[in-house]
């Protein structure tokens, strides 16, 4: 017995996929929460909210770009986004420039900010949106939640944060959707060759 799909972006969300949107959902809570489930500073935890709303951000900034996908070309989102971000934080930056002394900044410094500028809005903006032309919007919203999971492993890693059960509880949710999610796209190709041959 099939569950009635609903459309959204033109996309047909079947059972699996709300499985799977559940599970991603549920992760990235237990990952987010996590770091601030044993403190009681209420800043602490309207910072775990806020980068919740971030996850949520980029989702539907995935939904868009899907929608936009057929009309414009990745390199031209890419192009047109940075040029939108210049022109909304060019003011805060010429402020910041003005206080700044920047010859006193460390070569080291200036490479680290070339290497962020390229691989954070250029680089990583033309892969996902080459990622989001050739797969279904729900399942490029799933690979959100690697962004939540390899920040947690890196200050795991790296910053010598606590790794809760909550993390770990979270992780496998987040895996899990990712699993169910594309395991389920991979099949629905072979379902609809099936019902094609059949007729």
């Amino acid at each position: 017995m099939r569950c009635s799909p609903i459309s959204l972006l033109r996309e047909r969300i079947r059972s699996h996929q709300w499985l799977s949107i559940l599970l991603s959902v549920a992760g990235i809570g237990l990952i987010t929460f996590a770091g601030g489930m044993g403190q009681i500073e209420a800043g602490a935890m309207f910072g775990n909210f806020l980068v919740f709303l971030a996850v949520i951000s980029e989702a539907l900034f995935t939904i868009f770009a899907k929608q936009l996908s057929g009309r414009i070309t990745p390199f031209q989102m890419t192009a047109a986004i940075n040029v939108i971000s210049l022109f909304l934080f060019l003011p805060f930056a010429i402020s910041d420039f003005m206080k700044t002394n920047l010859s006193a900044v460390p070569l080291q410094v200036w490479v680290l900010m070339i290497y962020y500028a390229l691989t954070a809005s250029v680089f990583s903006f033309l892969l996902w949106y080459l990622g989001v032309a050739k797969v279904t919007a729900s399942t490029a919203g799933l690979f959100t939640g690697f962004m939540p999971l390899s920040a947690a492993l890196v200050s795991v890693l790296f910053l010598g944060e606590d790794f809760t059960w909550a993390h770990a509880v979270g992780m496998l949710f987040v895996l899990g959707a990712i699993v169910a999610g594309t395991r389920g796209t991979a099949e629905q190709p072979r379902a609809n060759d099936t019902e094609q041959s059949s007729a």
